[in-house]
C-alpha cells in the first residue's frame, strides 16, 4: 500500500508498462540467486512508484511472502539497503508459493 501525500492509499500492484516478468522466465543465475531476485522485486516495485511520482518513502506497509523462512535474512538486508531510515509497517509470511522458482 501507499500512502499519497493527500493521506488516499493507492495499491500499486500493476504491472509495469502493461509487462509482466515473472521469476519462472529466468535461469538461476548463481548461488546469490535469493539475492538478486529480491533486488529485482524491489526494482519493480520502485519502477511502479515512479510512474506514480512517489518513492518508497511513501511505502505505509510491505507484505512479504517468502518461499522459506531461509530466505528471510536475504530479504532484511536488501529491504534495509532499499528502504534505508524509512520503516513502513511490515508482514513477513513464509508460505508455499506457486511457483518453485519464485522464492519470494
Amino acid at each position: 500500500m501507499i500512502m499519497r501525500s493527500s493521506g488516499v492509499a493507492a495499491d500499486c500492484g500493476g504491472t509495469r508498462a502493461g509487462r509482466h516478468t515473472s521469476a519462472a522466465t529466468f535461469s538461476r543465475p548463481s548461488p546469490n540467486y535469493r539475492s538478486w531476485q529480491c533486488r529485482l522485486v524491489w526494482d519493480h516495485i520502485a519502477a511502479v512508484l515512479a510512474e506514480a511520482d512517489l518513492t518508497t518513502r511513501n511505502l505505509a506497509k510491505v507484505t512479504t511472502y517468502l518461499a522459506d523462512r531461509r530466505y528471510r535474512e536475504a530479504n532484511a538486508r536488501i529491504r534495509a539497503e532499499v528502504l534505508g531510515d524509512h520503516r513502513p509497517a511490515l508482514t513477513i509470511i513464509i508460505t508455499d508459493i506457486y511457483s518453485e522458482a519464485w522464492l519470494l
